[in-house]
């Protein structure tokens, strides 16, 4: 489980405060209503339709893999930033992150959100709270925030989640070693699902695979043209060693769904690009993440890196 990070844990020198904060809406005043559900052949689980989603077969029409997000983070119980982690934005559409494609993001939190922002923690754009402003920046060797702390306007919308209606028999556990590589597309349910170090997964074109629990162990995940990927997870979920998921990609051709309450972790320098909907799930990141995500609590520590991409946020 993650482990939240209070104003009294080890290495916080100093009392919580405000520093540069400005109260009111501010962006928080956005709609929060918007579109985050997944259409399923069972019924929207949402607040809108994303798409025919046929699952009866491998050929079927998997819908659109991206929903309309209100801001990029949305985090229903706690969240954390400290030890060097860092949140801005840039626009997938519009190239590679870097450079000129730098941008301002957002963080929401519907709790009272103690301490969201210490220990160096830097965030360009604006955290968003459901409590005091006042009480969620942290001073602590540094952190900053360049659009400040405002008190959200109405209760951020996390993702209602289900898995696809139509899910086949399980084709049992699958795992790549060292070098070896494999293609995937169309319909699929794994148990185990492990990638390892130095193997390479190819989505080939529109899949969906349903797995128990998901390791992904320093292994690469690409994705060919106009191929999107709907990965849905029951269990746990892992990224580690300097994985490499969808790097370079567009974060909308992927989608990461946590069906349960078991956590996902990335770290030890991995990275994923693509859209992460837990929301009962506590996340940590301690790698690099590209695109947008809603889940239960989040934290981000150790130079872990949040790149919001703006192309996935509602009008």
């Amino acid at each position: 489980m993650v482990r939240s990070l209070g104003c009294s844990a080890v290495m916080l020198l100093a009392a919580c405060g405000p520093s540069s904060i400005e109260l009111g809406g501010g962006k928080g005043g956005r709609d929060t209503a918007a579109d985050t559900g997944i259409d399923h052949d069972s019924g929207d689980t949402g607040s809108g339709d994303t798409g025919s989603t046929d699952t009866g077969d491998s050929g079927g029409d998997i819908g659109e893999p991206a929903a309309c997000l209100a801001h990029g983070f949305v985090v229903g119980e706690s969240a954390h930033l400290a030890y060097g982690a860092s949140l801005d934005a840039y626009d997938a559409t519009a190239g590679a992150y870097g450079g000129a494609n730098i941008g301002e993001g957002s963080l929401a939190v519907n709790s009272h959100a103690d301490c969201a922002l210490t220990s160096g923690a830097a965030v360009r754009g604006e955290l968003l709270v459901g409590g005091d402003p006042s009480a969620a920046f942290c001073e602590e060797w540094g952190a900053t925030t360049s659009g400040g702390v405002h008190q959200l306007a109405a209760e951020a919308e996390l993702a209602d989640v289900s898995a696809p209606s139509a899910v086949p028999d399980s084709e049992g556990e699958f795992s790549l070693a060292w070098e070896e590589t494999h293609a995937l597309e169309g319909l699929h349910h794994y148990e185990d699902f492990v990638l390892g170090y130095g193997s390479t997964l190819t989505i080939s074109a529109p899949a969906v695979l349903v797995v128990d629990e998901l390791r992904v162990e320093g292994a690469t995940v690409k994705l060919d043209p106009g191929a999107t990927l709907d990965l849905f997870v029951r269990e746990a979920a892992g990224f580690s060693w300097g994985t490499a998921f969808n790097t370079g990609g567009s974060p909308a051709a992927v989608r990461i769904v946590l069906l349960g309450e078991d956590p996902l972790t990335l770290v030890n320098g991995a990275t994923l690009t693509g859209q992460l909907l837990a929301p009962r799930s506590d996340v940590e990141v301690g790698g690099t993440f590209q695109g947008g995500a809603s889940a239960a609590s989040f934290e981000a520590a150790w130079g872990a890196a949040l790149h919001l991409d703006e192309s996935l946020l509602c009008p």
